[in-house]
C-alpha cells in the first residue's frame, strides 16, 4: 500500500495506477494498492470470486483510514490516519469525485465498502457511450460521484469482515468488457438477452432430494411430470428478485420431506427472469409451459417479487380456467412494492443485495451475484429503463397501481414479514446496523426487512384479500434480526409452512379416503399420513422397546476413544459436532499423520500397508453406524488392515418402516408368500411411493453426494490419504494399498467418493467390494462402471448379493415381504421399477454391468459376482439370506478380507455376532435421527421417551365415584336449558402432576354460571373414567331440543394404541382420567359413542384444554419455537414413563372388558367434520403442545376472558380468531376450531340470547 497525503490546497490528486481524487473539503491520507500478487480484493471471499467469474476485473484499491497507532501500513492493516473533512472554510460536498482511467473497449464501476462493511455500487456521472463510439477512442477518464458519508469515517465506528481494526472506507474499481463475447455490446436489449441465456424460464421438479440443486440446466418438467402434478393439489415455489429456486435452500430437509408427503410428492418450482420481464409476463410464461389440456390445483410459496408473480398466476389462471390457486404464502413479498425499485434508488437496491450476498449460501451467492453484475453493467451504461422487471415493484408505478385493485378471488392468503433490527449477539451487528440505517434513509420511519416494507407484505393495499388476518401472519420482530434473504433459514418459517399448508393438504387427503379403496386410491389416501410415520419415532420401536435418547449412554468413554483413530462421523456431508460421537477435520489429520504411521511401524518388514474405507449400509443412524465399526475394527487390525469407517447419518429407516406399517393397516388379512406378490406387496409399494418414500431415500442419497462435495468430510479424507500416499518420510519404502467396501447404500457413498479420490490424486483403489449394493444401475454406470479397471479409480470390483429366490424371501421390517432392494426398485426411486445393481434381474439385464462383472462370458472382466447363498472357496463365499446381514455374515466377511489381502483366506477368521441366523426387524437397526431438533425438555415439551420413575396408582382411585349433574333447571328466558360439565385433573401421579387444571374448572364454573348455566364438576379423584362417561351420558341423554350444553376438560392428553382398527394411524386420541394407570383412558371412540346420542336441536360446545384435543391426528411433541417458558410452565401431554407398556397392556384388557359391557370394539371411524353434531374448540394445533402457566391453562385463561367480555355476539369462526389474536403473534400454541362447515359462521353457543 502506498500512502499519499492530501495537500492542504484543494485540487485533483493523482494517486497513481490510473486513479485520482478531488480533494476539495478533505484532509488526511489515503492509501492505494496497485493490485498484483498478494493484493486483496475489496469484496473478499466467495463474493469477490463470483464477481470475477461474472466478468468483472478488479482494479486498484483505495483505502481512506485506519485507527491511530496502527504502525507501518500493510495489506492487512490498511492505514494510519483518517480521511476527514477539511478546514472550516472548505465547502461541504455531498459527494467526493473519484476519477478512473478506463482502458479501450472496457467500462467501469466502483464498489465502495464503508467503515461498517456495507457495500455500495457507484456508476459514472455520465453513462458510458455506445461501445462502437468508445472503441474509436484511446481510453478515457471517467468520473464517479461517491457519497461522502461512505468515505468519511464516523467517530468511533468499527468495521466488520476482518476489518475490525478499520474505521475508514475502501474503494475499488471493477472493469468489464463493453462488448460481451457472446451477447454483443451493452446496449438496449442486452439485459433481456442475458436473462434469456442465463435465467431461462422453466418449470422443474422440487423434491427434498434435489431442492438445493440450483442449476439453470436442471431437467424441465416433461408432459408426464406435468400430468403427475394434476393428480391432486400441488405445491409451487416461486422465487424473488435476482434469484432462482435456490432461494429456498434454507428450508430444512425435514420440512421439505413433510411438505412432499403432504402433497404426495407433487412439488415443483418456477424459475424465471426477474429484471427484464414484469410479473405478468412471468405468469403468462408459466401458463404457456403447461400442457394446454391440463388443469392444475396449486398452493404457492413465494418470496419477495415472487409474490407479484404468484398473484398474477392466480388471476390469469382463474380467468383461463386452467390453474386454480388455493393458497398463497407471501414471504417478504413486495405486495405494496418497494421504494428501492424507484428509479432514484435502484442502484441502492443492487448495493443492498450485494451486501446481503455475503451472508447467504455460496450456491445461492453465485446466482444472485451474476444477476447483480448484470444490473451494474446496465446501470453503468444508463440503461436502467431496460430493467422492467425491477421497475414493476415501484410503489408509484403503473404495474402496482393496476395490480392493487379489488377483484373476485377465492385464494387464501398467508404472510411472513420482518421488521429488521440488528440482532443482539450476531457477529455482523455493526454491519447490519449500518444497512438498517441505510434502509431507513430510503423507507423513512417505515419498518422494513432491508428490502421490503414490513407492512407492505400484509397490510391493506386495495386488493382483495388484504389486509391479511393476524391469524395467518408470522411477523418477525426487531429482536429476531431476520433480513430479507434470511427468512428460510428460520425454523419458525418452516413451522408455519407446515401449519398452513401441510395440515390443510393432509386433512383434504384424509377426507377423500374411503373404505374399499382400489390400489391406485390407496396411494392417494396416504398423502395424509407421512407425519404419523415421523410421530411414531417418538414413541416406541418394534416390540415396544423405547428408543434410547441422546447422550452416549450406550458407549463408554473408553469405547469412544478406541473408535476415534478409525471412525469419522458425518452429518449432511460435513463433520458432525454433536451427538454420541463428534468428528473434526483435526481428527482426520490425526488419523493420517499419527495413527496410520504408528500402525505401519508395527507391521512386519516388507508387508504392505493396506487401508480400507468402509461405508455402512441400510438406512441407519449414528448409533448403529458406530456399532458396526466397533464390531469390525479389531478384526481388521488382526488381519493387518487399517480400517477407516465413515458413519454418514443415513438413519431414516424408522420413518420408512413406519410408512410401511401405516400402509399395511389399510390392507386386508395377510396371506402366504404368493398372495403377498399379488396383493399386499404392490399396495405397500404404491403407498410407500405416495407417502414420501422417494423423499426419504432421496435425502439419504443427497447425504452421500454432499460428503464428497467440495466442502464434504469424505473429500477431506481423500485429500489427506493422497498426501499420505505421496509422502516417503514415514513409509521407508513400504507399499501402500487402498481398498473400499460399501454395504447397501454404501455403494451410493462410494460412487461419489471414488471419483473424488481421483480428483484429489489418490492412487487407484486395489479393490472395490460392494455388499448388496442399493445404487441404481444407471448411477453406477454413469459414475463408477467406466472407472473400474487397470487404469481406473478401482482396479477390481467384487459384488456380493443374493440370488433372486433369496431376495424374494427376505422382508423389510416384517411388513414388506421382499428385500429392501425390491422396495427401492418398486417404490423408493422417482421412477417405479428402477433397475438396482444388487438385484439379479437388473444386473443381468444391463449389458454394461453384466460385462463388467463377467456375467455374459466377457473375457478378462474387471469384476465378478459372489452369489449368496454359495459355498465357494475362501474368496467366493457368502451365506447371507437377508439384505441387512451381509456385514455380519462370516462367509461374506472372510471373503471380503481374503480378496482385499489377495490371499486364499482371511488371516483371522470373522465370527458372526449372531448366535443363529435371525430374520425380520432385528436386522433393521433402529435409530433416533428423526428426533434431532425435537425439544424434549421438561419445561417446553415433555418427552415421550424420557425414562421416569414408576409410581403405584393411588388406592383411592380403585373404585371411582359416579357424580351426576344436578337436575335440569327451568329453561331460562329466551332459550332452553343451559347445562355444563367441567372436568379438571391435577393429581396425576408423579412425574405427570399438573397444577392449573382444577383452577381452570373453577374459572369455567364461574364464567358459565354468570352466563346462566347450571354447572357440574369432576375434579381430581372424582374424575375417573366411569364418572366422566356416566356424567357425560346423563348430560347428553337428558337434553332436549333448544338446550345449550358445554363440556370443558383440563388435564393431560395423549395417544394410545387403537384396538378396533378404526384409526388410520393405529392410535386413538385420548383424555387421561385419574385412573388411567388401570388402562382406563377415555378414547375418542368413547366420546363419539356418547355424543352420537345427542338429540336433534341440542347445541353442544366443547372446550378442551390439553394436548391431542379435538381432531388432532398428528403429534411430534416438539416445541414451536416460541418465547422461553417461565419456570412454572408445563405442557399437558402425558409423559411416557417406564410403565408405559404396562399401561398399554392394561388399556387393552380394559377395552376387552368394556367390549363385553357397554362399549363395543366395532370400528367407529373418525367422523368428517361435516358429519359431527357438535362444536369443539381445542387448545392447540396438531404439531403444538397445550401449556399451563401461572396456575392456569393458557387456553382457558384467554377463552374465559373473552367470554366474560361479551364474545357471545361472535360467530364460532370469529371467536376462534379472537382467541388466537389474544395469544399474540409470538404464541406457542394456536387454538383450533372443529365443527361442521355450516356451524363455523353460526353464533357461539347459538341458543343463548
Amino acid at each position: 500500500m502506498i500512502e499519499i497525503r492530501l495537500p492542504e490546497q484543494a485540487g485533483i490528486v493523482n494517486l497513481g495506477n490510473g486513479i485520482a481524487i478531488h480533494s476539495r473539503g478533505l484532509a488526511g491520507s489515503v492509501y492505494v494498492d496497485a493490485g498484483g500478487p498478494g493484493a486483496r480484493d475489496l469484496a473478499g471471499g466467495p463474493l469477490a470470486l463470483r464477481l470475477t467469474q461474472a466478468g468483472l476485473r478488479p482494479g486498484p484499491l483505495l483505502a481512506t483510514a485506519a485507527p491511530p497507532g496502527a504502525g507501518t501500513p500493510s495489506l492487512s492493516r490498511l492505514a494510519s490516519r483518517s480521511l476527514q473533512p477539511g478546514a472550516a472554510d472548505a465547502p461541504s460536498a455531498a459527494t467526493v469525485t473519484i476519477d478512473v482511467d478506463v482502458p479501450d473497449g472496457e467500462a467501469c464501476v466502483l464498489l465502495v465498502e464503508d467503515g461498517a462493511g456495507c457495500l455500495h455500487w457507484v456508476v459514472p456521472e455520465e453513462p458510458f457511450a455506445a461501445p462502437e463510439a468508445a472503441a474509436r477512442s484511446l481510453g478515457r477518464t471517467v468520473s464517479f460521484p461517491v457519497p461522502a458519508d461512505t468515505l468519511v469515517a464516523a467517530e468511533g465506528t468499527r468495521g466488520l469482515l476482518g476489518r475490525l481494526d478499520s474505521a475508514g472506507a475502501r474503494v475499488q474499481a471493477w472493469f468489464f468488457a463493453a462488448t460481451d463475447a457472446v451477447l454483443g455490446p451493452v446496449i438496449h436489449g442486452f439485459a433481456r438477452k442475458w436473462e434469456t441465456q442465463n435465467r431461462p424460464c422453466f418449470t422443474r421438479g422440487f423434491t427434498p432430494s434435489d431442492y438445493r440443486i440450483d442449476d439453470p440446466h436442471f431437467a424441465r418438467l416433461d408432459d408426464a411430470a406435468w400430468r403427475a402434478l394434476a393428480a391432486g393439489p400441488a405445491l409451487l415455489f416461486v422465487h424473488g428478485t435476482f434469484s432462482s429456486s435456490g432461494a429456498f435452500q434454507g428450508l430444512q430437509p425435514a420440512v421439505m420431506q413433510s411438505l412432499a408427503a403432504a402433497y404426495g410428492g407433487r412439488m415443483f418450482a418456477f424459475n424465471h427472469p426477474t429484471m427484464t420481464a414484469d410479473p405478468r409476463e412471468n405468469a403468462i410464461a408459466f401458463l404457456s409451459q403447461m400442457p394446454q389440456d391440463l388443469r392444475l390445483e396449486v398452493d404457492i410459496v413465494c418470496h419477495s417479487r415472487g409474490g407479484l408473480v404468484a398473484r398474477q398466476m392466480a388471476a390469469l389462471g382463474s380467468a383461463g380456467g386452467r390453474l386454480k390457486v388455493r393458497r398463497i404464502v407471501f414471504v417478504g413479498a413486495t405486495n405494496a412494492g418497494t421504494a428501492l425499485a424507484n428509479g432514484d434508488h435502484m442502484v441502492d437496491m443492487v448495493s443492498r443485495f450485494t451486501t446481503l450476498a455475503r451472508f447467504i449460501p455460496e450456491g445461492v451467492t453465485r446466482t444472485v451475484v451474476d444477476a447483480l453484475v448484470l444490473a451494474v453493467k446496465v446501470a453503468g451504461h444508463g440503461l436502467l429503463a431496460d430493467l422492467e422487471g425491477l421497475r414493476a415493484m415501484d410503489p408509484s408505478g403503473k404495474f402496482m397501481r393496476e395490480l392493487n385493485v379489488p377483484a373476485a378471488s377465492q385464494v387464501e392468503l398467508f404472510a411472513i414479514a420482518s421488521n429488521f433490527e440488528p440482532k443482539a449477539g450476531t457477529p455482523f451487528i455493526s454491519l447490519r446496523r449500518a444497512e438498517d440505517l441505510a434502509a431507513d434513509q430510503v423507507f423513512g420511519s417505515d419498518q422494513n426487512d432491508l428490502v421490503v416494507p414490513t407492512q407492505g407484505v400484509f397490510s391493506r393495499n386495495g386488493a382483495t384479500g388484504f389486509p391479511i388476518a393476524e391469524t395467518r401472519l408470522l411477523n418477525y420482530t426487531a429482536a429476531d434480526g431476520v433480513v430479507h434473504t434470511g427468512y428460510f433459514d428460520e425454523a419458525r418459517t418452516g413451522e408455519r409452512l407446515l401449519e398452513w399448508l401441510a395440515g390443510g393438504s393432509r386433512a383434504a387427503a384424509a377426507g377423500s379416503a374411503a373404505s374399499g379403496a382400489t390400489a391406485a386410491e390407496v396411494a392417494r389416501m396416504f398423502d395424509a399420513m407421512r407425519d404419523r410415520a415421523v410421530q411414531q419415532l417418538t414413541t416406541t420401536t418394534s416390540g415396544g422397546r423405547a428408543l434410547a435418547r441422546g447422550g452416549n449412554a450406550e458407549f463408554t468413554p473408553a469405547e469412544l476413544e478406541k473408535l476415534r483413530p478409525h471412525v469419522v462421523n458425518l452429518s449432511e456431508g460435513v463433520f458432525k459436532a454433536s451427538g454420541i460421537y463428534s468428528s473434526t477435520p483435526q481428527d482426520v489429520d490425526a488419523m493420517v499423520q499419527e495413527h496410520i504411521p504408528r500402525f505401519a511401524e508395527k507391521l512386519p518388514a516388507g508387508q504392505k500397508l493396506r487401508i480400507v474405507v468402509w461405508a455402512h449400509g441400510g438406512l441407519i443412524g449414528e448409533r448403529d453406524g458406530l456399532r458396526i465399526a466397533q464390531k469390525h475394527i479389531d478384526w481388521w487390525l488382526a488381519n493387518g488392515v487399517f480400517p477407516i469407517y465413515v458413519v454418514w447419518e443415513t438413519g431414516l429407516f424408522d420413518a420408512l418402516r413406519s410408512i410401511l406399517e401405516q400402509v399395511r393397516r389399510k390392507l386386508p388379512g395377510m396371506g402366504g408368500r404368493d398372495l403377498f406378490d399379488y396383493t399386499s406387496d404392490p399396495l405397500l409399494e404404491l403407498g410407500a411411493h405416495a407417502l414420501g418414500g422417494v423423499s426419504i431415500w432421496g435425502a439419504m442419497k443427497r447425504n452421500a453426494e454432499l460428503a464428497s462435495g467440495a466442502d464434504g468430510g469424505a473429500r477431506l479424507i481423500a485429500r489427506r490419504l493422497a498426501d499420505l500416499a505421496a509422502s516417503d518420510d514415514w513409509r521407508r519404502g513400504r507399499e501402500v494399498e487402498f481398498h473400499a467396501v460399501g454395504h447397501s447404500a454404501g455403494s451410493i457413498f462410494h460412487s461419489w467418493f471414488l471419483p473424488a479420490a481421483v480428483d484429489e490424486k489418490m492412487p487407484a483403489f486395489k479393490t472395490l467390494q460392494l455388499l448388496a449394493p442399493a445404487i441404481t444401475v444407471a448411477e453406477f454406470d454413469s459414475r463408477l462402471a467406466g472407472r473400474i479397471g487397470p487404469d481406473g479409480a478401482a482396479e477390481r470390483a467384487i459384488l456380493y448379493t443374493m440370488k433372486r429366490s433369496y431376495e424374494e424371501d427376505d422382508n423389510c421390517a416384517g411388513i414388506y415381504r421382499k428385500s429392501l432392494l425390491y422396495l427401492i426398485h418398486h417404490a423408493l426411486e422417482p421412477q417405479v421399477r428402477t433397475p438396482i445393481l444388487g438385484l439379479e434381474l437388473s444386473l443381468r439385464a444391463d449389458p454394461a454391468a453384466a460385462s463388467l462383472f463377467g456375467l455374459n462370458g466377457a473375457p478378462n472382466a474387471a469384476g465378478r459376482v459372489v452369489w449368496s447363498v454359495s459355498e465357494g472357496d475362501g474368496r467366493n463365499s457368502s451365506r447371507s439370506q437377508s439384505h441387512g446381514d451381509f456385514d455380519d455374515d462370516s462367509a461374506t466377511m472372510n471373503s471380503v478380507a481374503a480378496n482385499l489381502l489377495d490371499e486364499a483366506n482371511a488371516r483371522c477368521a470373522y465370527v458372526d455376532s449372531r448366535a443363529a441366523p435371525a430374520r425380520g426387524l432385528d436386522l433393521w437397526p433402529v435409530s433416533d435421527d428423526w428426533l434431532r431438533g425435537v425439544d424434549t425438555s421438561a419445561a417446553a415439551a415433555p418427552s415421550a421417551l424420557a425414562p421416569l420413575a414408576p409410581s403405584e396408582p393411588p388406592a383411592a382411585h380403585a373404585a371411582p365415584a359416579t357424580v351426576r349433574p344436578p337436575p335440569s333447571p327451568p329453561a331460562p328466558a329466551g332459550g332452553g336449558a343451559r347445562r355444563a360439565l367441567c372436568i379438571g385433573i391435577d393429581a396425576y401421579p408423579a412425574p405427570n402432576t399438573l397444577s392449573g387444571c382444577v383452577d381452570d374448572t373453577r374459572t369455567w364454573q364461574r364464567t358459565l354460571t354468570a352466563l346462566g348455566f347450571e354447572v357440574a364438576s369432576l375434579c381430581d379423584k372424582d374424575a375417573s373414567h366411569q364418572a366422566i362417561v356416566e356424567t357425560l351420558g346423563v348430560l347428553v341423554r337428558d337434553a332436549r331440543a333448544g338446550d345449550t350444553l358445554v363440556v370443558h376438560y383440563s388435564g393431560h392428553g395423549t395417544q394410545v394404541d387403537d384396538f378396533d382398527g378404526d384409526e388410520d394411524d393405529g392410535l386413538d386420541e385420548a383424555l387421561v382420567p385419574i385412573d388411567f394407570q388401570a388402562g382406563a383412558f377415555l378414547v375418542d371412540d368413547d366420546l363419539r359413542d356418547i355424543f352420537r346420542q345427542l338429540p336433534p336441536g341440542v347445541d353442544l360446545t366443547c372446550f378442551i384444554d390439553c394436548c391431542h384435543s379435538g381432531t388432532i391426528t398428528r403429534m411430534l411433541g416438539r416445541s414451536t419455537g416460541g418465547p422461553r417458558s417461565a419456570p412454572d410452565t408445563r405442557a399437558r401431554l402425558l409423559k411416557h414413563t417406564d410403565d408405559w407398556q404396562d399401561w398399554m397392556r392394561a388399556h387393552e384388557r380394559f377395552r376387552q372388558r368394556q367390549a363385553s359391557r357397554t362399549l363395543s370394539l366395532r370400528g367407529s371411524r373418525a367422523l368428517e367434520n361435516n358429519a359431527i353434531g357438535w362444536v369443539n374448540f381445542s387448545a392447540c394445533a396438531s404439531h403444538e403442545l397445550a401449556y399451563e402457566s401461572g396456575g392456569s391453562g393458557d387456553f382457558t385463561r384467554h377463552t374465559t376472558a373473552l367470554l366474560t367480555r361479551g364474545a357471545l355476539q361472535l360467530s364460532n369462526r370469529a371467536f376462534q380468531d379472537a382467541v388466537i389474536q389474544s395469544f399474540g403473534a409470538q404464541r406457542r400454541q394456536t387454538p383450533q376450531l372443529d365443527c361442521p362447515d355450516a356451524q363455523r359462521d353460526v353464533r357461539l353457543l347459538k341458543f343463548l340470547r
